[in-house]
């Protein structure tokens, strides 16, 4: 298993301990469990965290309705699951500013880092920048979570 998949592992598992403290994780099952992307199987080992953190709006599949779960996350995307994951009723887009220079006000993502930046969730780079399409990588990703 490469450093790719050691991290994918990493963060799910991450996300179903984090999203366990505070639901009844262990009374889930998982043949009662609907996946709504038709490219997770049920016997994926991401297919339960998935379906969990799915049904409760923390993941969303893509415009086609795939899921990719071994595509990998760019920044942004995983500022909206950390954001979504931690702050459940938060109403992202009265933070959408342009908190950085390469963030639009209008993009999907403007709220979610914007009020991630606020709480000191994510920080930018030192030309001003946040880089949203960049991949995420492990220290990113564990920082955010641990930040929450």
């Amino acid at each position: 298993m490469g450093y790719t998949q050691n991290v994918r592992h990493t963060l799910f598992a991450t996300f179903v301990f984090f999203f366990s403290t505070s639901t009844t994780f262990a009374a889930l099952d998982l043949s009662k469990t609907n996946l709504p992307y038709p490219d997770v199987v049920i016997d994926s080992p991401y297919a339960l965290p998935i379906s969990l953190l799915t049904s409760e709006g923390v993941l969303e599949g893509n415009d086609d309705g795939m899921f990719r779960p071994n595509s990998n996350l760019n920044r942004a995307e995983f500022s909206k699951i950390a954001i979504t994951l931690g702050f459940p009723e938060l109403e992202h887009e009265t933070y959408a500013a342009r908190c950085f220079i390469d963030v639009k006000p209008a993009s999907w993502y403007a709220g979610f880092v914007c009020f991630a930046k606020g709480i000191e969730i994510v920080s930018g780079y030192p030309d001003g920048n946040f880089r949203p399409s960049r991949e995420v990588n492990y220290a990113e990703a564990i920082k955010m979570l641990t930040e929450l």
